[in-house]
């Protein structure tokens, strides 16, 4: 990954508002793709039943008058009809065969791409036309509607009309895809004015206020870092810039206190040491004892006028260094 990339993608991680809104377009553009497909199952559907419908109600009418052109055997009138519902760009194929199976009147839209298809792969001759109908109707895209010829209860035939939806299907699609590049254009204009509008008035501000945080615990404010709007995340950004301003303040506060307890302690230390050089120098003994009486401090005198360790001789009762004949008189004297 090169620096153009990394930087990239450092900057995608970085921005959750930005990626959330584009992870949603997406989502909303998959939804609208989803529902497109639904409808264009649905028009095609309804298409069809139109379709049919419709070829249905020219089947009923070209076998009544098939019944009256058979019987005359004139089927001029017949065939003008079957040419006129053939002209429907929707119908492929019409024909009036008699009981016998043969073909009265046939007209087959050879024009249409999906005959023409379907006589060039399987070498089907133009002239026999009901065997194109025949192969035509197997077909899973290629519907058909029949109906009986029939003449005061006298089978004389029937009628046959195909009809295909592949261009009632290649229309929806080429509506669809219209529609959708329309709509995911527009969802995208809308999404890039709203990542524009949301960058400059939440991205920016919370960038700042990453920034406050990133100076805060680095210990450098800068005091330039001003706020601006009025709005939730301005007056948010602000308390902080106030927060971290006082946070400062404290801060500076406290090393000061730091400083000057640390003069203090250094003081003390030194004239506890100056002290502790007197008494440990002094040829008096110099002692403290507790209510007990007990020994609780003795200065270096105490060891070189008695022999006894400073270290063995703390936390003894000071009548244990007494002299028996005296210790009586001694422990009066301490009671007072």
């Amino acid at each position: 990954m090169d620096n153009n990339q990394r930087s990239v993608h450092t900057w995608w991680k970085s921005r959750i508002a930005v990626r959330y809104l584009v992870i949603t377009s997406i989502l909303l553009i998959s939804i609208n793709l989803v529902a497109e497909i639904v409808l264009i199952r649905q028009n095609l559907k309804w298409q069809l039943e139109k379709l049919e419908k419709k070829a249905e109600n020219e089947v009923q009418f070209l076998s009544t008058i098939s019944g009256e052109a058979i019987l005359k055997s004139n089927f001029s009138t017949l065939q003008t009809f079957m040419e006129r519902t053939i002209h429907d760009s929707n119908f492929i194929y019409g024909a009036a065969i008699d009981r016998q199976g043969i073909p009265l009147t046939a007209q087959i839209d050879l024009e249409n791409p999906t005959i023409a298809k379907e006589l060039k792969i399987h070498n089907l001759k133009k002239n026999n036309t009901l065997n194109i109908i025949n192969h035509l109707k197997e077909k899973e895209n290629i519907y058909e509607v029949s109906s009986p010829i029939i003449n005061n209860d006298e089978y004389l035939g029937e009628i046959r009309l195909g009809f295909s939806v592949n261009k009632i299907t290649t229309e929806l699609y080429q509506n669809a895809v219209k529609t959708l590049v329309i709509s995911m254009t527009m969802s995208g204009v809308l999404v890039t004015v709203i990542i524009i509008l949301f960058q400059r008035q939440v991205g920016v501000p919370l960038q700042k206020l990453t920034e406050l945080a990133t100076t805060l615990t680095k210990r450098k404010l800068d005091e330039n870092n001003d706020t601006q709007g009025n709005d939730e995340i301005g007056i948010i950004q602000g308390s902080m810039h106030q927060m971290a301003t006082q946070i400062q303040e404290n801060l500076l506060d406290l090393q000061q206190q730091i400083v000057e307890r640390e003069k203090t302690e250094t003081a003390l230390l030194e004239r506890e040491e100056k002290y502790r050089y007197v008494v440990d120098n002094i040829a008096e003994v110099i002692f403290q004892t507790d209510a007990t009486g007990k020994w609780i401090f003795l200065n270096a005198a105490w060891e070189n006028m008695t022999g006894f360790t400073v270290e063995e001789s703390l936390g003894k009762n000071f009548s244990d260094f007494i002299h028996p004949s005296e210790r009586l008189q001694t422990l009066n004297k301490f009671q007072r």
